[in-house]
């Protein structure tokens, strides 16, 4: 397949986000590669990476490691956004004493 529209891989359920300020979609290539296509809101056209088939685990794998760094990430930020919250809260109730 050589690159598709956005349109076409809508059709063929190769989107990974489908949102007005994101497109990012995943398709076969004619050569036996994986496209990874992307276009941000203000990219003037759709960007495309090849990933050679063999490629393919590994990409997944970092994909996945990656995510899950994230989600730690914002499991200690939001803990530590609360605890501010509690400890600003006493500091507030301490002053109105």
């Amino acid at each position: 397949m050589t690159t598709p529209t956005w349109k076409l891989m809508r059709e063929r359920q190769f989107m990974v986000i489908d949102q007005p300020s994101l497109l990012i979609g995943v398709y076969p290539t004619e050569v036996f590669t994986v496209g990874v296509a992307s276009q941000s809101a203000g990219d003037a056209q759709m960007q495309v990476v090849s990933l050679p088939l063999e490629q393919v685990p590994l990409f997944i794998q970092k994909m996945q490691s990656a995510a899950e760094f994230a989600h730690q990430e914002l499991q200690f930020h939001q803990r530590r956004a609360a605890a501010l919250m509690v400890v600003q809260a006493v500091e507030r109730a301490k002053g109105r004493a």
